[in-house]
């Protein structure tokens, strides 16, 4: 392999970066939404981050963290991608709307977390770590 600097000047835009980390689709709503993207790309022949950047007047990086999956893109970052990827923005739009609602849950899977009340003896902890009664609120001493 030829050392970056000693390419010639045609050549060096034929230079890959790194390859993408796999995302996966079954992760959850936002790893699959860049798993889409990353098909949507790919049906739109691969083009490069920088080439998609001047077609959706984003950065690259941020084209980029959109299909990476670690945390949901705008949905004007999406839109953006799609269009420069040729895609359809009304579907997208729908697409992104959806997931980021997403399924509700039925009444037998709700859960309702019910906090314990606070014991006598929690109540008598807090009263010597203050040094006030249980019920009242006294500020602690600020000099010795």
């Amino acid at each position: 392999m030829v050392a970056w600097p000693e390419l010639r000047p045609s050549l060096r835009r034929w230079v890959l970066g790194r390859p993408e980390k796999p995302v996966d689709p079954t992760a959850g709503p936002v790893q699959r939404l860049a798993w889409q993207l990353r098909r949507l790309r790919e049906h739109a022949g691969n083009p490069s981050y920088r080439l998609l950047a001047r077609r959706a007047h984003y950065s690259a990086s941020t084209l980029a963290d959109a299909a990476k999956g670690g945390r949901l893109p705008s949905l004007e970052v999406t839109l953006g991608y799609v269009q420069a990827c040729g895609g359809d923005p009304a579907e997208w739009r729908a697409r992104w709307k959806t997931m980021l609602v997403g399924p509700t849950p039925s009444s037998a899977t709700r859960r309702v977390i019910r906090w314990p009340r606070p014991s006598a003896s929690t109540a008598s902890c807090h009263a010597r770590w203050s040094g006030a009664t249980p019920g009242r609120a006294r500020w602690p001493s600020s000099g010795p």
